[in-house]
């Protein structure tokens, strides 16, 4: 048991990179990367650090995922320090992740009284590029007053193989 969980006063608990907020119901990405090596080891190890088990955040991932297989294609060594203009291209990645902070998402589907639910419905969009894909889903629910609630449920991102 964490020690937040002793705490009655703390409205969060934190369970990897994902944190609870108790008080809101709605889980935000707590991102604190150690400093790694700008190697292609050190990427590779940054890149996994980041739990995400929903893909609630793919799209963010995808990014650092296309770099990572920019340096394998270069054949880059396991060790061997990261070219200029990747390396740039990767510290700005790393710079936008605190920005994560400020996005949330509801820990449950806030369909408030399930018995009133006249319709519910999941709903999938998918997209891709020559980079990348991704797909998400989502919950669309209609109660016996019309009131329509769509929340995220769940998403994908891969890089493509060229």
């Amino acid at each position: 048991m964490s020690a937040n969980a002793l705490d009655p006063f703390n409205l969060q608990e934190r369970e990897l990179d994902v944190e609870w907020n108790v008080q809101s119901d709605e889980f935000r990405f707590a991102v604190s990367l150690a400093m790694k090596p700008r190697t292609r080891q050190g990427l590779l190890s940054t890149m996994n650090s980041l739990s995400d088990p929903l893909g609630l955040v793919a799209p963010v991932v995808l990014e650092a995922r296309s770099i990572y297989r920019s340096l394998c294609e270069q054949e880059l060594k396991w060790d061997e320090e990261i070219p200029e203009k990747d390396l740039h291209r990767w510290e700005e990645w790393l710079s936008s992740l605190p920005q994560l902070r400020n996005v949330s998402f509801p820990r449950c589907f806030n369909l408030n009284s399930y018995e009133n639910m006249q319709k519910r419905q999941s709903h999938i969009f998918a997209d891709a590029s020559t980079t990348g894909c991704g797909a998400v889903c989502c919950l669309r629910a209609v109660d016996r007053n019309g009131n329509v609630t769509c929340t995220l449920s769940m998403s994908k991102a891969r890089n493509i193989q060229g």
